[in-house]
């Protein structure tokens, strides 16, 4: 096998578009936080990466204090949030969104304010602490709210959505000027946010992505994973020259979004974020060319027949991004929890999406990083790869044969 050259780093990339009277702003609160290795005591930076290969970017996605969070991206969509107002903006000038708070203890409702969704309210009986306003024009001769397709809406107009969101009382306003709330919050921005990170020192520059490689463990034995024919193809053009193939294909193999755990199930206290990442599942096998493809089973996973028609052999030349699950738990949760259901309905063949969540729970509970695991210690392990893996960490030893 050849030895190639590891992906290089995400390009980073500024929020420089200039769509909205706060742009600049976003882009120096940026560059501010970065000449202080995003360290700024009371505020939280969280990061972005996207695209494959050799054309990655990462991107700054969240900047959250006490009393403000930001979510921004590179190409303008933005939300907004300062103390008692929220603002959506898209980049194709949909909208935008405006939410008021309007309780009477934004100490106490500040967190929820900040990051619960607003959704409906007044139709969830939930507390009366914001109004929402969207994006209308009422420039024709009928007088009637109407918006206009890729051009911003002057006037933010409350909303009840169909009667699901409350209505303004007396003294509260029934809209805004769009112009007048984008200053609004670029003058929070500049005359507050700003000059708080100006008070904090530049630091000497550090590269804070840079990861210090975990030695993959000795000890653990072969890993094998199914991919699809273009997985095949770049892999086999990879291992000969990574030039021949664009910067994004420039990988080995990556994971195709199946998660541990579903975003819509709430994962608790004791499991980490990462089981919402998309993996690459993979098992612990010797596999090579005579195998039976049919006969190999990466636990937890299902092989499509008709499309994973690829067998890889994955040695790993580091353990960063390199997980491993017990699906063990996943069936014995679900063996248990239909069995508990057949004494009440005997009659019933199928598992409810509730029990499914449950025994995934169950599974998602058991992940650690690959250099904490000792072998045999789990029923029926599962290895999950949260990284592309390179070239020279995946070889193809069966393919398909062309139609």
């Amino acid at each position: 096998m050849t030895t190639t050259a590891l992906t290089k780093e995400p390009e980073f990339v500024y929020p420089t578009s200039r769509q909205y009277p706060f742009s600049e702003a976003l882009e120096q609160i940026v560059r501010g936080l970065e000449d202080r290795n995003w360290d700024v005591p009371g505020i939280e930076v969280e990061f972005y990466v996207y695209g494959s290969g050799n054309a990655k970017k990462r991107e700054v996605s969240c900047i959250k204090g006490t009393d403000f969070r930001l979510r921004i991206s590179a190409d303008s969509s933005n939300t907004l949030t300062i103390p008692g107002k929220e603002l959506d903006v898209y980049d194709d000038e949909s909208g935008p969104t405006l939410y008021v708070y309007v309780g009477n203890d934004w100490d106490n409702d500040r967190q929820s304010f900040i990051d619960h969704r607003k959704v409906n309210s007044k139709l969830r009986e939930q507390p009366r602490t914001y109004l929402e306003y969207k994006g209308e024009c009422r420039c024709n001769k009928t007088n009637s709210w109407h918006l206009h397709r890729g051009r911003r809406s002057p006037v933010l107009a409350h909303t009840n959505d169909l009667g699901r969101e409350y209505e303004p009382e007396e003294g509260e306003a029934k809209s805004y000027r769009t112009q007048e709330v984008m200053e609004e919050f670029a003058s929070w921005l500049n005359s507050e946010l700003l000059p708080f990170i100006g008070k904090h020192p530049v630091q000497q520059r550090i590269d804070i992505f840079k990861e210090d490689r975990i030695p993959f463990p000795d000890a653990l034995g072969p890993i094998f994973a199914f991919g699809e024919n273009r997985d095949a193809e770049r892999v086999k053009t990879g291992n000969r020259n990574p030039n021949l193939l664009e910067p994004k294909e420039q990988y080995g193999l990556a994971g195709s979004g199946y998660r541990l755990l579903s975003l819509l199930v709430a994962r608790g206290d004791t499991t980490p974020e990462v089981v919402y990442d998309g993996f690459l599942w993979a098992g612990f096998g010797t596999i090579d060319k005579a195998t039976d493809i049919a006969a190999l089973e990466v636990p937890g996973h299902y092989r499509w027949p008709y499309r994973e028609t690829a067998v890889f052999r994955i040695t790993p030349n580091r353990a960063n991004g390199v997980f491993v699950a017990d699906n063990w738990e996943f069936d014995r949760t679900q063996d248990e929890t239909m069995h508990a259901a057949l004494k009440e309905e005997p009659v019933r063949n199928r598992r409810t999406d509730e029990e499914v969540s449950q025994a995934c729970l169950a599974r998602a509970r058991t992940i650690i990083p690959i250099s904490e695991y000792a072998p045999g210690s789990f029923m029926d392990p599962v290895v999950l790869f949260n990284r592309e893996l390179d070239f020279n960490e995946v070889e193809l030893v069966i393919e398909a044969p062309r139609r």
